[in-house]
């Protein structure tokens, strides 16, 4: 395990490979299921390209975006990472801008075929408030963890977001249920369940790392 000191900064285009692997080690939630590749058809190296290709583009706004990430780096290598952004700062959702990425990426005969999935998948949605603070593909290594990475990560996240967006009162994280390792961590943190969505669809349930997600809030500005 590396000794050094941790320090957070923002991503650039040569962290692109890392990006990519936490954002599908984040949404894996300590399984070996990738929602992405079953609604999408898409094997894990062809979800890496994909991932890369729409990274490139660092269109700000969503989770699958360079600038919107800090990385955590000890000894000069990469220990974990996580994106932020404030929830439709751009004019649009996160879900519409993401959306639109990946059709644009994706070839049609994909498309086609992900609708229905898509379309039962929105039975676990859970709304972000426009204007808070959005957490997402929050990631450590496993040789790095129980080293308050993450914490790190989060509260550089929080104060750089804070400072462009002064007015945001709230932060949010999506995740899945069943992440307890997670749901402690931004416990301790002082983030709450706030919102749950769970699904009872087998079709649905083939296709992502457990049947239920959760919206955790942490208020900012206490006094």
């Amino acid at each position: 395990m590396a000794s050094g000191e941790l320090r957070v900064r923002p991503a650039v285009e040569a962290d692109r490979a890392f990006l990519v692997e936490a954002i599908v080690e984040a949404e894996k939630s300590g399984t070996d299921r990738i929602s992405y590749c079953g609604i999408f058809s898409l094997d894990e190296p062809g979800l890496h390209e994909l991932l890369e290709a729409i990274l490139a583009e660092d269109f700000e706004g969503q989770e699958l975006c360079v600038s919107g990430f800090l990385v955590g780096e000890i000894d000069g290598e990469p220990a974990g990472a996580a994106c932020g952004w404030v929830e439709g700062a751009g004019g649009l959702p996160s879900t519409i801008v993401k959306a639109n990425l990946l059709q644009h990426f994706l070839d049609a005969e994909r498309l086609a075929a992900a609708r229905p999935r898509l379309r039962r998948l929105g039975e676990l949605a859970l709304e972000r408030t426009p204007g808070a603070i959005q957490l997402e593909s929050i990631y450590v290594r496993p040789a790095f963890r129980g080293r308050g990475v993450t914490g790190r990560i989060l509260d550089e996240q929080l104060r750089r977001l804070g400072e462009r967006a002064p007015e945001a009162d709230k932060a949010q994280i999506v995740l899945m249920k069943d992440n307890a390792g997670a749901h402690r961590a931004y416990e301790k943190l002082g983030f709450a369940v706030v919102a749950e969505r769970r699904t009872r669809d087998p079709a649905l349930r083939a296709l992502l790392p457990g049947d239920a997600k959760i919206l955790m809030e942490k208020p900012l500005h206490q006094r």
